[in-house]
């Protein structure tokens, strides 16, 4: 029987594809409420269906500075000063999943003598995705970065043709799916990405998705 060890779950600040540094614990948490849908043909049982759902992560572990390939949860401070929200990717053995959320609590605390320590939770903000709703299962979230001329109004690449757009960051500032029109295939080969507004010039925009 498999079985998952609690160094399988991870998580990551997906603006960087970067793990978060020295995690020592994870936890997701995903809860549904209820509506009850009891009549009186129902008999003497209730019955339910599921209302909304909500998810949160909390993660706790030693603050590290520096360190390659990892982010620092202190990156997470940053996006609460700033207002700043965040996309995520929770690892659970072969498993994942990925949204948006905003961080509502960062602890830092520490003794003198030991390392300091982080504790952290992340509260949804939409939709939660996993590795078995996506469009391909077959193929990770992934992302196109590119740098803004001065009239950027549409983005077009062949790898977004017919891919699932999951989140659009600009300047590593969220934008709404209703800011811009996504076309899966032009008709040439490509998706294109169409922003209600210029962007201007020498922004960062990064596009997340699922390749077809």
């Amino acid at each position: 029987m498999a079985q998952y060890k609690g160094d399988d779950l991870i998580l990551y600040a997906y603006e960087n594809l970067e793990p978060i540094g020295c995690e020592d614990s994870f936890i997701l948490t995903i809860t549904a409420n209820e509506i009850i849908t009891t009549t009186k043909g129902s008999g003497r049982a209730t019955n339910r269906e599921y209302g909304s759902y909500d998810w949160t992560i909390q993660c706790t572990g030693v603050i590290t500075l520096n360190e390659s390939g990892k982010v620092s949860s202190l990156y997470f401070n940053d996006n609460i000063i700033k207002g700043k929200k965040i996309a995520i990717r929770a690892n659970i053995g072969e498993e994942f999943y990925f949204g948006l959320g905003i961080i509502t609590s960062s602890a830092n605390t520490g003794a003198s003598g030991d390392f300091a320590k982080y504790d952290m939770t992340i509260s949804a903000d939409g939709p939660l995705f996993s590795s078995t709703n996506l469009k391909n299962t077959e193929k990770e979230p992934t992302f196109i970065s590119y740098s803004s001329t001065s009239n950027p109004i549409t983005y077009s690449s062949t790898s977004l043709l017919n891919a699932t757009i999951l989140m659009v960051f600009v300047d590593d500032v969220y934008y709404a799916p209703d800011s811009y029109e996504f076309i899966p295939n032009n008709g040439y080969g490509n998706g294109v990405i169409t922003f209600d507004v210029s962007l201007g010039t020498g922004k960062t925009v990064k596009i997340y998705y699922v390749p077809a």
